[in-house]
């Protein structure tokens, strides 16, 4: 008599109900462990464990060999490297080089068998049918050998295709076959689905008038074919072709080439099958990924954004969200993209009313593990038909004029001020068929994402990031910089006096634009001159008549000679404050929100200061620095992660 501990026999093992398989469909795997008892399962090959069941599920949502491990009890490993074949969604045209000839992209096509044996495999065939038109690799029923006496049905699968756009389509392909008796007990065919693979409809007819060298023989035994029809006899890399333009309008497409056999004969009625080469889809130019889109309010999609990486953010309904491809080295982690405010119309963004400047009521928050508030970034966004058309119809706009803009935070509490526009926006307003693809390139990491009128009619106003000067004993010098500005009309800077602010100088904004803009003033009134402190501020005005108020500059005689610079703007996690002065002076300085609450301070600081604002939540904020009780500058600094 003897007894094993748990630890003695672990061994680890598991198995898929399914490993050729599309993107969202859902795989069942089951742990065939001795001893387990506890799990980490790693689907997708990263290093991060993406369940701890022990039989869980998962869909992946792009196509590849995929390498699964599990570990269990936390020490037991068992790896099995591209254990499932997830086929592509791809677009159209597909020539052979895509993958069609069989010499690249293999994962491109896949075989499973509903009935006995899989007899299809892909190489360099060496049996009588042996002739390829491309260079060493087909797709066969059994490479060398003839097929068995058995009743079989297997197919090969294609990529799922993007047909959805209008106009005229033709698959074609290279054919070989071989069979002993005109009455052999077995045949081929191609058949579609536009279903995601829930049913399957022989694809053409008997001799179909649009096709070439379509289905040959139309009295195959009823036992291997039902309806008869299908391909059957011996023929050697004959080129086949047909008109599919009647599938066009479906976004996933899918084909399967089936070989059926009855074992009814002896086995020398059965000699070498059916053989396919140089697979090719002609059309016009579609997408791939091609998905449904999600609309859903708190649909979200976690994935891992690496380096130079291009994710597609897919909802646990197998629809999309977002597109993001990183243009940077920078690694953000696991990666969500939530869908935070959803609906069929158009809204106001933040204090703008004006119906140009509404914004589409579908929103998006983009959180990565590690931002980068200088990264460079290409996202993405999709509205379905009804919602598209709904901000169109709420705004008197068009598609052709959109720009996605983005903030700190979440859109909902965001300021005017905190948003900007993406650059070189893309437009596609036919994605899918009738549904809107919006895409646009920012270069300071992730956040609130919406979408909106580009140009000088659009939601964004000027962002103002600076507002300083220098004074002498005859005049001052006021500068401020802007990041960009939509709808700008002009600037009035006005100046303190007695107690109240004065117009003293109206300056003509730029109207639009996206880039660094410096303006400057100077004021060389004498009897102002006189006064040992003059103050500053500055209004900024939209075409619409909203206005804007800056900060105050308080500027002195006394720090005349100082130059001071903050940086970067935006920030991540520090703000570098460097001030240099003849004066022997420090600088005290505090960070206040926009409520004018202070949230960060300290007391004579050295030049070259490192400020950490990474306890700090995204947004605006102002950066204050004194020399006792006299403001020396203030500016305005952004959190962005």
């Amino acid at each position: 008599l003897f007894s094993l501990s748990l630890s003695e026999i672990v061994d680890a093992d598991f198995a898929a109900d399914n490993t050729l398989v599309y993107p969202c469909e859902t795989i069942s795997f089951t742990d065939a462990s001795l001893g387990a008892t506890s799990w980490a399962w790693d689907f997708d090959n990263d290093g991060n464990t993406d369940a701890t069941d022990q039989n869980p599920t998962w869909t992946y949502s792009t196509g590849g060999l995929k390498t699964v491990t599990l570990t269990v009890n936390g020490t037991e490993t068992e790896t099995k490297t591209s254990y499932i074949q997830v086929l592509p969604k791809l677009g159209t045209p597909y020539s052979t080089s895509d993958g069609g000839n069989f010499e690249s992209n293999s994962w491109h096509f896949g075989s499973t068998s509903t009935t006995g044996t899989n007899l299809w495999e892909r190489g360099n065939p060496s049996n009588f049918l042996n002739t390829l038109n491309s260079t060493s690799n087909g797709w066969k029923t059994d490479l060398d050998a003839d097929c068995p006496d058995e009743t079989i049905t297997c197919h090969l699968y294609t990529p799922s295709f993007n047909m959805s756009t209008a106009g005229t389509y033709s698959l074609s392909f290279r054919k070989s076959m071989e069979t002993f008796y005109s009455a052999t007990p077995y045949a081929a065919f191609m058949e579609y689905s536009t279903n995601g693979g829930t049913s399957w409809t022989k694809l053409g007819v008997y001799n179909d008038p649009d096709g070439t060298n379509w289905y040959n023989k139309n009295t195959i035994d009823a036992s291997v074919v039902s309806d008869q029809v299908g391909w059957h006899g011996t023929f050697s890399n004959q080129a086949t072709s047909l008109d599919i333009s009647d599938l066009a309008g479906n976004n996933d497409v899918r084909f399967r080439l089936t070989f059926t056999s009855n074992s009814i004969w002896s086995t020398a009625g059965f000699v070498d099958g059916f053989m396919i080469d140089d697979f090719s889809l002609s059309g016009p130019n579609n997408d791939a990924n091609t998905w449904e889109i999600e609309t859903a309010l708190n649909s979200s999609a976690t994935e891992y954004l690496g380096p130079n990486d291009t994710v597609h953010f897919i909802s646990s309904n197998c629809k999309i969200i977002a597109t993001v491809i990183n243009l940077s080295a920078h690694d953000y982690g696991s990666t969500t993209v939530t869908i935070d405010a959803a609906g069929s119309s158009a809204k106001n963004f933040a204090s703008n009313t004006a119906a140009s400047k509404r914004i589409f009521d579908k929103t998006l928050r983009i959180i990565p593990t590690t931002n980068n508030s200088s990264g460079s970034v290409k996202i993405t966004t999709y509205f379905d038909s009804t919602e598209a058309q709904g901000w169109k119809t709420s705004t008197s706009n068009y598609f052709k004029n959109l720009n996605l803009l983005k903030t700190p935070g979440a859109i909902a509490s965001a300021l005017k001020s905190q948003a900007t526009l993406g650059s070189s926006p893309l437009i596609d307003s036919s994605y899918g068929g009738s549904d809107l693809k919006l895409t646009a390139s920012f270069s300071n990491g992730f956040s609130g994402v919406a979408a909106g009128l580009n140009g000088p009619s659009g939601p964004v106003p000027v962002e103002l990031i600076d507002f300083s000067g220098t004074r002498t004993e005859t005049f001052s010098a006021v500068r401020w910089t802007t990041a960009s500005e939509i709808e700008s009309d002009y600037f009035v800077l006005q100046r303190m006096n007695n107690g109240k602010y004065e117009d003293i100088a109206t300056l003509t904004a730029a109207g639009f634009s996206n880039q660094l803009l410096n303006y400057e003033f100077e004021d060389r009134d004498a009897t102002a001159m006189q006064q040992p402190v003059l103050y500053y501020r500055l209004k900024q005005y939209d075409t619409d008549g909203s206005m804007e108020m800056s900060n105050v500059l308080e500027l002195s005689l006394f720090n005349s000679d100082m130059a001071i610079s903050v940086s970067p703007i935006p920030a991540d996690q520090y703000i570098r404050l460097d001030y240099k002065t003849s004066s022997n002076i420090s600088l005290d300085y505090a960070v206040t929100d926009l409520l004018g609450q202070k949230v960060l301070n300290n007391s004579a600081v050295p030049t070259n200061q490192q400020i950490n604002v990474g306890q700090l939540d995204p947004g605006t904020y102002f950066l204050e620095l004194r020399s006792g009780a006299r403001i020396i500058k203030q500016q305005k600094i952004l959190i962005m992660r």
